[in-house]
């Protein structure tokens, strides 16, 4: 009889299973151009460590310290231990589970009713009176003490897949902490040449109102031997005014960055120790537009984005393998026995039990096709991720590298014109003092001066700027 269901029952099995295709996006691959501009041939990089790139040592001490103590760094740390946490129970469940059983109750059957009747008609037998440590009390009480196990036999790789996701999301979150302390040295960075240059500028205004100060000095003296009036006495002193209030300003920025650092090191607000400005900027290797585009797969966020979609992969595959039969086997051991102080009697009391068997879904299919339904939307969500975060570091590696070009001449530029305006200065203040020049002349060209010295302090950020979010764009930081 069994042999005549026996096909059909096969058939069952495999034909619930098919039916079941890949999509393009679970094997497709984001190609990443060689070259950034096609005219400029590429070269071999390698991106050092930061503590390389990095000279200045009181940059560095504020680095170790955010590395240490950084809020976001420390929860990425709790995210990737949740992770290890998913990947040790995908590589339980690959496993038979054991456990031990310790066991003691009572039952009362009815007398009406099937094993009241049989248990009353088990009391006058023949064997029982012989035997009456078998006699079966009224309550029957029930003890045991065994182990019991279950294992499901991962024979299409639905387990295994799972555990590869596992995985491939631990490794994820391995490299979203490696993007967060990309972007935790780099705003270090930013924010404490940000400071640098914020103090410069004090200096620079500081010297550039002493200077004021002494030209209103001596057109007030000017004023008393009637050479000019008080027209010109109020130009120099709103001009001194305008200074001073930038003055201000800029103070009152370096202690908003100052405090902006101590929340990337997880502190409270304090001064920060910065290093006079030199001039020198951190140096990459040859960074120009022909850098390999190959380079970009270093970058964390490439690689996080990388692995979730090795994950979602896995959860695809092991959402298909659902449809297939699994085979469960599950057993027990122990001993059982209806009087306690027989109950390690043995081979008496002795009891075990073994099962095995294949489960196919059949009506819980809308469930699964559902699960396979949210996988595939998961699986294309990751892969188009992907795909947008290679994009996006390829153009803003491009657009770096064009701007590095771009701030270098701007810096020269902007020196040039700063140099000239001091000399007006210098100029304007003769021809003032021997009448060939009005002091609205050297007004403007005080203002003019103060105005391109702030400005150079700004491209030459750009300039600091600029090397940093390269170093980080191409991968370097952690």
């Amino acid at each position: 009889m069994m042999k005549r269901f026996l096909p059909v029952i096969v058939v069952l099995f495999f034909v619930a299973s098919c039916g079941l295709k890949k999509d393009v996006s679970e094997t497709a691959e984001v190609r990443i151009p060689e070259k950034f501009i096609d005219t400029v041939a590429a070269q071999s990089v390698s991106i050092p460590s930061w503590k390389e790139f990095f000279s200045d040592q009181n940059l560095i001490r504020l680095i170790d310290t955010a590395l240490v103590r950084n809020f976001d760094l420390m929860i990425a740390m709790q995210r990737i231990e949740a992770a290890r946490a998913g990947v040790k129970r995908a590589k339980g469940e690959l496993l038979p589970d054991l456990n031990a059983n310790v066991g003691a109750g009572t039952r009362k059957y009815a007398d009406y009713t099937m094993d009241g009747v049989g248990n009353w008609d088990t009391r006058q037998s023949p064997n029982l009176v012989a035997n009456p440590d078998r006699m079966l009390p009224d309550p029957i009480p029930d003890f045991y003490l065994g182990l019991s196990s279950s294992w499901e036999i991962d024979i299409w790789g639905k387990l295994r897949n799972r555990k590869r996701a596992a995985l491939a999301r631990f490794l994820a979150t391995e490299q979203g902490k490696n993007l967060i302390q990309t972007a935790l040295v780099a705003d270090v960075a930013l924010a404490y040449y940000e400071l640098m240059l914020l103090n410069r500028k004090v200096l620079i205004l500081e010297e550039n109102i002493l200077l004021q100060q002494q030209a209103l000095e001596m057109v007030r003296v000017q004023k008393i031997t009637g050479d000019v009036d008080q027209l010109a006495v109020d130009f120099f002193e709103a001009q001194l005014l305008n200074s001073q209030g930038i003055e201000l300003r800029t103070r009152y920025a370096i202690r908003e960055v100052e405090a902006r650092i101590c929340i990337l090191l997880g502190q409270f607000p304090q001064p920060i120790t910065v290093t006079p400005f030199n001039g020198v900027l951190p140096q990459l290797p040859i960074l120009s537009s022909g850098v390999p585009s190959d380079i970009l797969k270093r970058r964390p966020d490439i690689l996080q984005s990388e692995r979730e979609l090795m994950a979602s992969r896995a959860d695809l595959r092991a959402a298909r393998l659902a449809f297939f039969p699994s085979l469960n086997i599950s057993g027990a051991l122990g001993w059982q026995a209806f009087t306690a102080s027989l109950l390690l009697e043995t081979p008496g009391s002795l009891a075990f039990q073994l099962l095995g068997g294949l489960t196919q879904p059949i009506f819980n299919r809308n469930a699964l096709k559902a699960q396979l339904m949210q996988s595939k939307a998961e699986q294309k969500q990751a892969y188009l991720n992907y795909h947008k975060t290679i994009v996006g570091a390829f153009t803003e590696v491009y657009l770096l590298t064009m701007q590095s070009d771009f701030v270098e001449r701007a810096y020269t530029l902007k020196s040039r014109e700063t140099e000239l305006n001091r000399n007006a200065v210098t100029i304007s203040r003769e021809l003032f003092v021997t009448g060939k020049a009005s002091f609205l002349d050297v007004i403007t060209a005080q203002r003019n001066a103060l105005n391109a010295d702030l400005e150079l302090i700004d491209v030459q950020y750009e300039r600091l700027e600029n090397r940093v979010r390269l170093y980080r764009s191409l991968g370097g930081g952690w």
